[in-house]
């Protein structure tokens, strides 16, 4: 009786951890617009506006951020690419990735390893570095969605955000098309959990 509680209980465990969210960047990451105030949103709309013109040496032809949506675009005019807003804090795709870890550890409180996959799967990919700090200028590509196409080793090589055309905030809603579907995180403990159910079994 107390190896099928154990069997069950390691199942469960699994299946728990299976819930978080495998992410490789933060250009992958969204959430909800409305888990969010409209004043937050706005907020992070204009400080996505303020330092996509810093990264972009004030050159920027295209800044657009959707409040209502939190889809962007920033297209630096010296090179007609993104800057990679990912690895800086102020920018959109920080924002969603540190609102994303918040909700993922709020989900589940009691629940060390999940708390733990928030920490590796979502808060590590968050940026931290100062925009003011960066050198300045876009990448090669741009890409489309509020998390966007692809991402470099480098600050200054990759793309972001959505919509087209001109600069500041914008209430029109933008499509979403460059977003990688995440995977499920933590399979490894769902392998520890089959592999604990067979060697009870077996003692049963």
């Amino acid at each position: 009786m107390f190896a099928k509680a154990v069997i069950v209980a390691l199942a469960a465990a699994g299946a728990a951890t299976a819930q978080v969210q495998n992410y490789t960047s933060s250009l992958d990451m969204k959430i909800d617009p409305n888990s969010v105030t409209a004043q937050v949103r706005a907020q992070w709309c204009a400080a996505e506006s303020s330092s996509c013109s810093v990264l972009c040496d004030n050159t920027d032809t295209t800044n657009q951020c959707d409040r209502n949506t939190l889809d962007y675009k920033c297209i630096c005019g010296s090179n007609s690419s993104a800057p990679a807003l990912q690895y800086y804090t102020q920018t959109m795709p920080t924002f969603i990735c540190n609102e994303l870890f918040t909700q993922c550890n709020t989900q589940n409180v009691g629940n060390r390893n999940n708390q733990q996959a928030c920490e590796t799967n979502i808060r590590s990919h968050c940026g931290d570095q100062d925009p003011t700090k960066a050198t300045k200028g876009g990448s090669s590509s741009s890409g489309s969605g509020s998390g966007s196409s692809s991402t470099t080793a480098s600050p200054q090589a990759t793309s972001s955000g959505s919509g087209s055309g001109g600069k500041g905030d914008t209430t029109s809603t933008e499509s979403s098309k460059g977003m990688a579907a995440p995977t499920m995180a933590a399979g490894q403990g769902i392998a520890a959990a089959a592999a604990a159910v067979g060697v009870f079994a077996y003692l049963l």
